[in-house]
């Protein structure tokens, strides 16, 4: 469970996603993914004229703000979209700096004088080409066999993830300790699964709304 979640202390009703709800879903490498992460952009930068990442909205967000953390430097670029939920990011705190709105003067200038890292939705993924310009990661959640995978020569699959496993679900509700949890099934995933883990537990674990 990352350091920045808040822990909701004894409440009455608890809701509760569980899209990796079924304990098949556990990542036991949770700890590895980030330095892996950063050594394959870095990797990639040494190797190649830019990295391609793919992944959902505030996925990106999330590894942009661990990027500049872990003291990687290189120009962002990115389309429209992205570029105005990063700024959303920005305004509330997070500290990225150095990109770009892809198809500007200084998108051009930043692409044709340096190294850069380029973000683009997941559903884009499948159009990729594969160059010896380019590295391309693609991050999922759905993945619990190993934390890193080769796709193809220039593409790796990092299983990277804002939902928690089944263990780090479990945790929550141990520490949060709720007299009633309701756990949501109007989601993709596992929530009829979760609601019996939990009732295996002893815990009142109501699934709505009901299949």
């Amino acid at each position: 469970m990352g350091g920045e979640t808040e822990i909701i202390n004894s409440p009455d009703i608890l809701i509760i996603e569980a899209t990796y709800g079924s304990p098949k879903c556990r990542r036991v490498f949770k700890n590895e993914v980030i330095d892996l992460l950063i050594d394959t952009v870095t990797l990639g930068l040494t190797k190649h004229d830019r990295v391609v990442i793919y992944g959902y909205y505030g996925k990106l967000q999330e590894v942009m703000k661990i990027l500049r953390e872990r003291g990687v430097n290189e120009p962002f670029i990115m389309n429209r979209k992205i570029y105005n939920i990063t700024r959303i990011a920005e305004k509330y705190g997070w500290m990225i700096g150095d990109y770009y709105l892809e198809n500007t003067r200084e998108a051009y200038e930043v692409a044709r004088s340096s190294k850069y890292i380029y973000f683009e939705h997941l559903s884009r993924a499948k159009y990729r080409r594969l160059n010896n310009r380019s590295l391309y990661i693609v991050l999922t959640g759905h993945e619990f066999r190993e934390p890193i995978r080769r796709i193809d020569d220039r593409t790796w699959l990092i299983a990277f993830s804002d939902h928690a496993d089944f263990d780090e679900l479990i945790q929550y509700v141990e520490l949060s300790k709720p007299r009633i949890i309701i756990v949501d099934n109007s989601r993709e995933g596992y929530p009829e699964v979760f609601t019996e883990e939990l009732r295996k537990r002893g815990w009142n674990a109501i699934l709505i709304p009901q299949p």
